[in-house]
């Protein structure tokens, strides 16, 4: 954590996925970053390496799960 403020580095980016491989943040661990005064920044990213990641089908999916970010992060 040193080395990071140190190095000028205030915000840390969090990857947030709904799919079958998630990607989270469990609320210790943004508890204690946002302790040692670091901001987190979320980003959405689901997997997309075939077209149909891309379909009408998958994208309602994705807009109707379940908020993850909030529920992680215990907002």
């Amino acid at each position: 954590m040193c080395f990071l403020r140190q190095s000028g580095v205030d915000t840390l980016i969090q990857y947030c996925a709904c799919s079958a491989r998630p990607k989270t943040i469990i609320p210790d661990e943004a508890k204690f970053l946002s302790k040692e005064g670091f901001g987190i920044l979320p980003v959405f990213q689901d997997g997309a390496r075939y077209i149909s990641n891309l379909s009408q089908q998958a994208g309602t999916a994705n807009a109707r799960a379940p908020r993850i970010l909030p529920n992680v992060l215990a907002i």
